[in-house]
């Protein structure tokens, strides 16, 4: 509570949340930070792997692709996210092996 006061966090419909720390350190084992720059931009893909195209390590071919054409020298972050397995009571993750492909010009 104290550490909400020096804050002046107030509970508020704006997407925010408080957590106590030690509550934070019993649910998460990681925290990211980024900072969207001016000049920066942001593109969203989204996809599934299920069905038919889930084919796994055995079968990349079958899973969906992104191609990411850039024209410019600039850094680029991946994020590759699943699902929280939490809700459904387990406590570990599937594996996730992305394939990324760069080419310098």
């Amino acid at each position: 509570a104290e550490t909400k006061a020096r804050l002046r966090y107030t509970d508020a419909e704006d997407g925010t949340w408080w957590m106590p720390f030690e509550s934070w350190l019993t649910e998460f084992d990681e925290a990211s930070v980024c900072a969207m720059l001016p000049g920066y931009t942001s593109h969203r893909v989204q996809g599934m792997w299920h069905g038919i195209n889930a084919g796994g390590r055995d079968s990349p071919h079958l899973c969906p692709q992104f191609h990411l054409f850039i024209e410019q020298d600039c850094h680029v972050v991946v994020e590759l996210r699943q699902p929280s397995s939490r809700t459904a009571g387990l406590s570990e993750y599937m594996a996730i092996a992305p394939i990324i492909c760069g080419r310098a010009n």
